[in-house]
């Protein structure tokens, strides 16, 4: 099995990292850096469905510009609850919520639209 390969990108939070994973999801990570402020941050998301974890405590998601976080990619997310991608499947267009804190990514909304 091939190792992992990572990547590094510059946003306005510090440091991000892009790991390709076996299954050919991307999981982030942030490293370095300091996060501005204490509290959450919220970022609207859209997208299309390209994976959802058997355990559904993930998603792949091919999302559109995140304004202010990321540009379009494809990437694997976690979830904050498994109802977050009850009923989803791959192929399914999505709009939901991401929330950023200390480096880590989360949905916690998404509605096929």
């Amino acid at each position: 099995m091939n190792s992992p390969t990572a990547r590094s990108n510059t946003h306005e939070n510090g440091s991000l990292v892009w790991v390709d994973d076996p299954v050919g999801g991307l999981l982030l990570t942030g490293c370095g850096g300091s996060d501005k402020g204490s509290g959450d941050r919220q970022y609207d998301v859209k997208g299309k469905v390209v994976a959802v974890a058997d355990d559904k405590q993930s998603v792949t998601l091919d999302h559109e510009d995140i304004p202010g976080l990321m540009k379009a990619m494809k990437m694997k997310f976690r979830v904050e609850d498994a109802k977050v991608v009850e009923g989803l499947k791959p192929g399914d267009s999505v709009q939901g919520r991401l929330k950023v804190k200390s480096g880590d990514y989360v949905l916690t909304h998404l509605d096929k639209r």
